[in-house]
């Protein structure tokens, strides 16, 4: 029962994760490609994170 509300929450965190990536790291690929890698790394490793835990059985 808790595994299926863990795979329901994690639907709007996606959501909420990817519109912050897109709206506030993606204007630094205007400066360059490693400051938009350093300044997003903890945003992609909880997006891959949160992918996982959804594919989780």
């Amino acid at each position: 029962m808790a595994n299926k509300q863990v795979k329901n929450a994690t639907i709007p965190l996606i959501t909420i994760m990817a519109a912050a990536l897109l709206l506030t790291k993606i204007p630094l690929l205007h400066t360059g490609f490693m400051p938009f890698a350093f300044n997003a790394r903890l945003d992609l490793i909880m997006l891959v994170l949160l992918f996982i835990l959804y594919k989780r059985p």
